[in-house]
């Protein structure tokens, strides 16, 4: 009871039986993705204090870890019944999730079963569904999924867990949606982008949920266009998966409100001196209630910043609207989302910055066209060592950093821009790669 047990396995029935195989012994999973660096296997490992590790492909071996493969073919029959235990409680750690860390190391979240339990039980009321059958498009390493595991089999429903080949195309999975006609479909708003060319059929009477980055107006109407109800959800991972929810309409109003606090989740938007500010004003958005998270798994420090008198403190800036629901302003930190993958622009910079030849390193983020987000680096080299090659970079960066972390374009500067007050000039950096990106659209465009 209370081991952490690591799961990186295909996309099968083995999958979910694992995770309620861990769950019987009241210890808690934490989901990788076995394609990662090496690294940063170790270091998920090592933040969550994880002794076990159920591994497709069990390559690492750690000395206080054990490493296992599932069976291959038929499992074996038990020579011996287990003794039965007690079941988890709602005290009980359920999961780990990692997210980015600004420190250079990444957070591992800690959720109870209580925690989840009240997300998965608010949904399915909320919903309505009776026994769904649900897609289960999302990965392990995204809590989103959780919800598409857990609903389904916590209301006797169907879960359709579909294959990373299938979900990774979005021919293949608009294709294979259209003909299995799930009750609920879930994705973020860039996989909504390249999903919905892709459906076909009546979508009345389907639910769709669209969250884990900002929606615009315009994609937030197409989905309401589809005749099924649109939910956009919003849930930072410390208040277990959703935490508000807002039911679409037309007309879709611009900006799209994030919702309002789902029952039991306690919201309020507060200014710098901490007081709640009124309806209409911009402040800091905190969250409680029963589904908050117990914590950062071994990270006391970084917990009780962010974790304060039963809130958790998101770093987004929020605005309560007059029809008591939410809309969001963008992040008070260098925090950003791209393809629902939450991004600490600070761990790449920390990365970056452990190579040699690199002095500084300042990483932003640019929209190259609506549904197109792109990871700029700009470092500031120098040193004694030969120049650093931006293929030598990242290489560098590739050995520690999962691919969603990973700069689209690297640029290399004698100095990099300041402030007034002599921080980093973010905004000329992304004025720069801003106009990088239309010169060579430009380029493209006319022949030379």
């Amino acid at each position: 009871p209370g081991d952490v047990v690591a799961v990186g396995l295909p996309r099968r029935a083995e999958l979910v039986v694992t995770l309620l195989a861990v769950w019987s012994l009241r210890a808690a999973f934490l989901p990788v993705d076995p394609k990662h660096p090496q690294a940063r296997l170790d270091t998920l490992l090592d933040t969550a204090d994880a002794r076990f590790a159920v591994l497709a492909d069990p390559q690492t071996t750690r000395p206080d870890c054990r490493v296992v493969a599932p069976p291959a073919g038929d499992p074996l029959p038990a020579a011996a019944p287990l003794p039965a235990g007690d079941p988890p409680t709602g005290d009980d750690l359920a999961y780990a999730m990692s997210t980015s860390g600004s420190t250079g190391r990444p957070k591992v979240v800690g959720v109870s079963h209580a925690a989840l339990a009240h997300c998965v039980v608010t949904f399915a009321d909320l919903l309505a569904p009776g026994t769904p059958t649900v897609a289960g498009t999302t990965a392990l390493t995204f809590d989103i999924s959780l919800l598409e595991l857990f609903l389904p089999l916590a209301t006797g429903g169907r879960l359709l867990l579909v294959d990373d080949a299938t979900r990774r195309d979005p021919a293949r999975l608009g294709g294979y949606l259209s003909a299995a006609r799930p009750d609920l479909i879930q994705a973020t708003p860039s996989g909504w982008r390249l999903i919905l060319p892709h459906l076909s059929g009546d979508l009345a009477g389907r639910t769709l949920l669209c969250g884990g980055e900002a929606v615009t107006a315009d994609l937030a109407a197409r989905l309401v266009d589809t005749g099924a109800t649109v939910w956009n959800v919003y849930g930072p991972t410390e208040a277990t998966i959703w935490c508000t929810a807002h039911r679409l309409g037309p007309p879709v109003p611009d900006p799209v409100p994030i919702g309002a606090p789902l029952p039991g989740t306690v919201a309020v938007v507060r200014g710098r001196d901490g007081r709640p500010v009124p309806v209409g004003q911009v402040g800091e958005l905190h969250v409680g209630g029963p589904q908050l998270a117990v914590g950062y798994l071994g990270d006391p420090e970084r917990t009780a910043v962010v974790f304060r008198d039963d809130e958790y403190r998101t770093g987004d800036l929020c605005a309560w609207r007059p029809d008591g629901t939410l809309s969001y302003h963008g992040r008070a930190d260098n925090q950003v989302k791209i393809r629902g993958h939450r991004i600490e622009l600070e761990e790449i910079e920390t990365y970056a910055e452990r190579h040699p030849a690199v002095i500084q390193a300042a990483a932003v983020v640019v929209t190259a066209a609506e549904d197109d987000q792109r990871l700029v680096l700009y470092v500031r080299t120098g040193g004694d060592g030969p120049a650093v090659t931006d293929v030598a970079l990242r290489e560098h960066l590739a050995a520690s950093l999962p691919t969603a972390l990973l700069p689209q374009r690297i640029v290399a500067l004698p100095e990099l821009p300041l402030t007034p007050s002599q921080k980093v000039d973010r905004r000329a950096l992304r004025e720069a790669a801003t106009a990088h990106i239309h010169r060579r659209a430009g380029s493209e465009e006319t022949p030379s």
